[in-house]
């Protein structure tokens, strides 16, 4: 065997060599990137419990609330239905009234309530828009951690399916 031949043949195993590692990269890359976002749709689920769950928390937050108000308008001697009755009547005179009702009020909302009136009603606003308030913002970062995992299973998932050496030659 010629020393030209015995290069070429060091070449091609070279080459051939170079090629099988190149294609175990290229697949071991794409199946982490899969795997990466499978990750990202779990995370963006766990979001979604997430909040459904803090959804349950802040109805339960405006119920202790709403009680607190019942309790301290007996304590001052008012009947509760009366004083129902008046906050129903100085959320609609605001203009602030929802159609749905006053559950829908956002934090600015009750903020703004807070600032026409005092006293029991006064006090029943602040502690609504603090409960609205401080789920408004853990959503919002619940919605910030969600939309950053949709970007990356979108950027994992391009990943997953791009090309390498050797691709559409095995499965």
């Amino acid at each position: 065997m010629s020393w030209i031949s015995v290069g070429a043949v060091t070449t091609a195993v070279s080459v051939g060599a170079s090629a099988v590692e190149a294609h175990k990269a290229g697949k071991a890359a794409a199946n982490q990137a899969g795997a990466q976002a499978d990750l990202s749709r779990e995370e963006q689920e766990d979001v979604t419990r997430a909040i459904a769950a803090r959804k349950k928390q802040k109805e339960s937050e405006k119920k202790l609330v709403a009680l607190e108000f019942a309790d301290k308008s007996k304590s001052i001697g008012a009947d509760f239905a009366d004083t129902q009755k008046d906050l129903k009547e100085k959320l609609e005179g605001t203009g602030l009234k929802t159609t749905a009702g006053s559950s829908d009020f956002d934090s600015k909302l009750w903020r703004q309530f807070t600032q026409t009136e005092t006293g029991l009603y006064g006090d029943f606003g602040k502690k609504m828009a603090k409960v609205e308030g401080d789920f408004e913002a853990e959503v919002a970062g619940l919605q910030g951690v969600r939309k950053r995992a949709a970007l990356q299973e979108k950027a994992f998932e391009e990943q997953s399916e791009s090309w390498y050496l050797g691709k559409n030659l095995t499965t």
